[in-house]
């Protein structure tokens, strides 16, 4: 959020204006919006900016900036200033999503994190249901009301939330693959499905050095219901129970699973 390096008179420090030049809109932090409306002139001249923000609430742009909140993940951001022709985004300042977001098909999203524990752990709390309903999907309101999990081949597991309203949401699938603890294979959906058919989710687990890299890569029944996936509020849910299973993970004591 500093901006110590920008000139107090203005100018061009250090090449600084010609490449903004070169970019179609810069994507900045709230700390970095709040440190660059202190300078007048507002920095980034009739740039579009857009400030990524958990609170859009009260936004107001600076006087004679081209400046609008958003409440997004970063990939919806890139999503919707592509839909308005701007390819060449500069992001400037802000916290990087410790989620990655990857396309390795036309039907497929991958989504991978690291995690400071042991994959024995990490593979526990993704599988053993008094585990996996402190972290999964429990923000917002929303909380784990039915986790059922029978961890074998061909065996179901079953997932219910219900939020603060009473609505419930629910979802299941039937486990394919088994290899504990470094991989699982399972279908995927929705009672009230906000995509089209069945998905395969498919999770990866690779330590080193007591740290855990888990991808999901999940496969989906066409390529426009996978862009319609990649829409959708999806990245910031998951990236939120991943900080919830850090969170959990740090606090579960060494030695914990084996």
């Amino acid at each position: 959020g500093s901006l110590d390096w920008l000139p107090a008179g203005g100018g061009e420090p250090h090449g600084y204006d010609e490449f903004i030049d070169t970019v179609d809109a810069l994507v900045i932090g709230r700390k970095t919006f709040e440190t660059a409306s202190t300078f007048d002139p507002w920095p980034y001249g009739k740039k579009s900016v857009i400030v990524l923000t958990s609170r859009p609430e009260g936004f107001v742009a600076p006087a004679d900036s081209v400046c609008e909140a958003m409440a997004a993940s970063p990939r919806e951001v890139v999503t919707r200033l592509a839909e308005r022709g701007m390819k060449h985004l500069y992001v400037d300042g802000g916290v990087t999503s410790k989620l990655k977001i990857s396309t390795p098909s036309d039907r497929e999203i991958a989504m991978t994190r690291a995690f400071d524990a042991p994959r024995s752990m990490v593979f526990d709390a993704w599988t053993k249901p008094a585990l996996l309903n402190r972290w999964l999907g429990v923000f917002g309101g929303w909380s784990f009301v039915v986790c059922e999990i029978d961890l074998k081949v061909g065996g179901k597991y079953r997932y219910v939330w219900r939020g603060k309203d009473g609505n419930e949401m629910g979802m299941g699938g039937v486990f394919r693959e088994i290899v504990r603890p470094e991989r699982l294979v399972c279908t995927e959906k929705f009672d009230d499905p906000w995509y089209e058919g069945e998905a395969i989710d498919t999770t990866v687990f690779v330590e080193r050095d007591d740290r855990t890299t888990v991808t999901t890569t999940v496969l989906y029944a066409s390529k426009e219901v996978r862009d319609a996936v990649l829409k959708s509020p999806m990245e910031g849910g998951v990236s939120k129970s991943y900080d919830k299973l850090a969170e959990l993970l740090a606090a579960m004591p060494a030695g914990s699973a084996k």
